[in-house]
């Protein structure tokens, strides 16, 4: 599964979203003075209208477009770095340390 189905099928069907909406202060800061963040509705609007998904939304392609320079880019080092250092984290089980380093580390996220 590549960026297409992680951010639809998995982050924006579950009500995650970039916003600048509700953010109370956190996240990253722009040069107009807008603070945009990433956050989860949960009872968002897509779970009764799916389509919702494949429509157009700069937000949404910014999200597409921070996986691809990420995870799609380095998906190879992501996948050695997870085996490496799970240090007994079953699959499909929840660790957010992992997740932040692989983030970190084998992604490059934060480096742009």
């Amino acid at each position: 599964a590549g960026c297409a189905a992680s951010v639809r099928g998995h982050l924006l069907r579950n009500g995650w979203q970039v916003t600048t909406d509700g953010c109370d202060g956190a996240g990253l800061n722009t040069t107009a003075g807008d603070i945009w963040c990433f956050l989860q509705d949960h009872a968002p609007e897509v779970t009764l209208r799916p389509e919702l998904v494949e429509e157009y939304d700069p937000a949404k392609d910014a999200m597409m477009l921070a996986c691809e320079r990420t995870l799609g880019a380095n998906a190879d080092r992501v996948a050695q770095f997870l085996i490496a250092q799970r240090n007994g984290t079953r699959a499909k089980e929840r660790n957010e340390l992992l997740t932040g380093a692989a983030c970190r580390e084998a992604a490059c996220c934060g480096s742009r």
